[in-house]
């Protein structure tokens, strides 16, 4: 990003980053039960794709921290 003089990705509106941390906790939850590792794969992924494809539908988006830009 520096190199490439534009703003990380993780400081954009769009919530891809976010998203996927929150799915990685949804997984590191679900390891902790006793339960079928593939099923908290399936599940973590699950919960990404719908909270991205409900953020794409709603137009959910991060809050902007440089006052400059759209």
């Amino acid at each position: 990003d520096i190199l490439c003089n534009e703003i990380p990705v993780i400081f954009r509106k769009e919530i891809y980053a976010t998203v996927c941390i929150l799915g990685g906790l949804v997984y590191f939850v679900l390891i902790q039960f006793p339960i079928d590792d593939t099923i908290a794969y399936s599940l973590a992924i699950l919960t990404i794709i719908i909270m991205r494809v409900l953020a794409v539908r709603f137009k959910i988006s991060l809050p902007n921290i440089y006052r400059n830009q759209a």
